[in-house]
């Protein structure tokens, strides 16, 4: 409950990792909500970002708990998988699990699976 947990104009969700039980870092994390694309959304988020901007340089930051994975290319850094995995770990963690397979396996259905491409996500890589 409280102001922190609200989210007035329903641009933002909470991470994957705050909705999972369990010890996760990131739990107090708010991400875009990847559904808010229509026009009246995205100027609401350029807004934010219009207003996040002013307070940055007024030197009076706002509370906004955004991951790494969105404040680093907004300022021109690369992201890495750890800020994915703060954000989403169990995703990370299948991800390993499909990038650890180097051998034939074999669906429940039968069919024959013989390894996964390693493949880069956006810029998030391993």
């Amino acid at each position: 409950g409280g102001q922190e947990d609200s989210n007035p104009c329903g641009l933002l969700i909470r991470s994957p990792n705050a909705q999972a039980s369990g010890q996760m870092m990131g739990r107090d994390l708010w991400i875009p909500r990847p559904s808010a694309v229509s026009p009246i959304e995205l100027s609401m988020f350029e807004f934010t970002g219009l207003l996040l901007g002013i307070a940055l340089r007024g030197n009076n930051p706002l509370p906004l708990r955004l991951p790494s994975l969105v404040w680093r290319p907004l300022v021109g850094q690369a992201t890495t998988f750890r800020d994915l995995e703060l954000v989403d770990a169990y995703t990370c963690q299948s991800l390993r699990r499909l990038s650890a397979i180097d051998e034939p396996s074999v669906l429940d259905n039968g069919e024959v699976i013989s390894g996964v491409r390693r493949e880069e996500f956006g810029n998030v890589v391993a």
